[in-house]
């Protein structure tokens, strides 16, 4: 009787431990409002985005919540230094302690926008960027990319070709 009960314990808890929040790619897209230039990477850890002065970061999130329960997370992300030795940290949703919701068995894309300064120094900055998420009985994980790299490049001067 201990062992079916063992047995039965250990059959219910795998679909528990397996369903989960997943996230399934984050991509970066530089200036995607823009006509003339979309960058588009896929984001790995130890992943660099190369942009220039000016220029719009968007990173888009792909969530899927294989879970029978609602799962609450949110967006985080810092580029260190890069406004004038100020910080850019941006979260979604923006307030402080809010959290949002993706139901059960649903998929959700989110962004979170970086507006790069018009005179930032042309150098590498670190980029951190976190997904919070906690499911219906408390628990608290995330997904963390704390080693990216933000570099910004000096554009290349258009030449004139005469025919």
């Amino acid at each position: 009787m201990k062992k079916i009960s063992i047995i039965l314990a250990v059959l219910f808890l795998i679909p528990l431990v397996s369903a989960k929040l997943e996230l399934e790619e984050i991509r970066a897209y530089i200036n995607l409002d823009d006509n003339d230039e979309i960058r588009i990477s896929h984001m790995e850890d130890e992943d660099e985005i190369e942009l220039h002065r000016g220029d719009d970061l968007m990173i888009k999130v792909y969530l899927d919540n294989n879970m029978d329960n609602k799962t609450k997370y949110y967006l985080w992300g810092r580029i260190y230094d890069i406004d004038d030795g100020q910080d850019i940290t941006k979260r979604q949703p923006s307030g402080s302690g809010e959290w949002r919701d993706i139901d059960a068995d649903d998929s959700e894309i989110r962004t979170l926008s970086f507006d790069i300064p018009i005179d930032t120094d042309y150098d590498n900055y670190r980029f951190d960027f976190y997904i919070y998420y906690k499911y219906a009985n408390g628990t608290e994980d995330e997904f963390e990319y704390d080693n990216w790299d933000v570099i910004v490049k000096k554009e290349k001067e258009k030449e004139e070709i005469e025919l």
